[in-house]
């Protein structure tokens, strides 16, 4: 099977076309940013863990 790739922003251009989509979307913005705040931390976590070993 031949697939050639997509950039997702090419593909979210079409999905938010979608209302149903973007309504979905919009109603796990919280969501998203709690995810984000936690991913951040983390590696800001690590990235002060690495630097106090040296």
């Amino acid at each position: 099977m031949n697939r050639s790739m997509i950039p997702v922003e090419e593909a979210a251009k079409e999905w938010f076309k979608d209302s149903k989509f973007a309504a979905q979307y919009e109603a796990l913005e919280d969501e998203f940013a709690i995810a984000e705040a936690s991913i951040k931390a983390r590696c800001e976590k690590q990235q002060d863990k690495v630097v106090g070993d040296r």
